[in-house]
């Protein structure tokens, strides 16, 4: 696992050190799952080879440093009983902040990533969550917490939207004063990402919409919401950066003018040092 050093400077009184990494992507099931389900995993785990391995090294890096860990989405695959037990334990183990991306709300019961699918997990989303979030520590939509005088807010928006109780959450802690740090899993739209890679963004403009497939714009395109929530977080001076993945790449914003993100890729581990 590659260990990436950035450096963020906040002004804080005390310099700190946590840890990102994101896209672990768990493809895992047990005995008692049907041969077909079992086929599919094995599948998936030719794309993630390295996502148990991953997962060690990450317990070790937390043991040895003591630095707080956040996961930026997708640790795990698709959702079945075998994945869910080791992020528990995972969690349990490194103390690890999870924030929820497109994965986790992936049943794929055909066995394949397919539209059908997509459209069926976002219909039943709500139940969903109810049923993955007692297996972590955080709640997986919305979470908070503050380290070093920096506010630490984790945004689900792994269905490419924001709600209006997640903006309302983070303009709560915003109205605290300390600057932000907002981890989401899926990165706004930005010309230099899409420069960079495929059309898969939060928010991209109706001008990129024109370009996309019937399909990217059913998954992608922002309701009225997320289109206000995008604003405000590119217009609040306090969020000093975004911290994402998704794209399976490594980037840090260069563009000037760009908002300031940071992007993890896979078989990564960000060690960020706030100064």
């Amino acid at each position: 696992m590659e260990v990436i050093k950035s450096k963020l400077f906040l002004g804080v009184e005390t310099p700190f050190t946590f840890l990102q990494t994101s896209d672990t992507h768990f493809c895992l099931t047990d005995e008692e799952e049907p041969e077909h389900r079992r086929a599919f995993a094995w599948d998936r785990r030719q794309g993630f080879p390295h996502a148990e391995e991953n997962a060690a090294f990450i317990r070790q890096y937390v043991a040895k440093t003591g630095y707080p860990i956040i996961h930026t989405g997708d640790l795990m695959d698709f959702i079945t009983p075998e994945n869910l037990r080791v992020c528990r334990e995972l969690v349990r183990d490194t103390g690890m902040m999870v924030v929820a991306g497109n994965h986790e709300q992936a049943h794929c019961v055909n066995n394949v990533f397919c539209p059908e699918d997509y459209a069926r997990d976002m219909m039943r989303r709500e139940d969903t969550f109810t049923q993955i979030q007692p297996w972590f520590e955080n709640d997986l939509q919305f979470t908070w917490r503050q380290i070093g005088g920096v506010n630490f807010v984790g945004i689900d928006n792994g269905n490419y939207q924001i709600s209006r109780e997640q903006l309302d959450a983070l303009k709560a802690v915003a109205e605290q004063g300390q600057p932000i740090l907002l981890f989401m899993h899926i990165p706004l739209y930005s010309k230099e990402l899409q420069a960079m890679h495929y059309d898969c963004y939060l928010a991209p403009p109706e001008e990129v919409l024109a370009t996309y497939t019937p399909w990217q714009v059913y998954e992608q395109k922002a309701d009225e919401q997320t289109l206000e929530a995008c604003a405000y977080i590119r217009g609040e001076p306090l969020i000093q950066y975004v911290i994402c993945g998704h794209l399976h790449f490594n980037h840090e914003t260069q563009t000037p003018g760009e908002i300031r993100q940071i992007v993890t890729g896979l078989d990564t581990l960000r060690e960020i040092t706030v100064v």
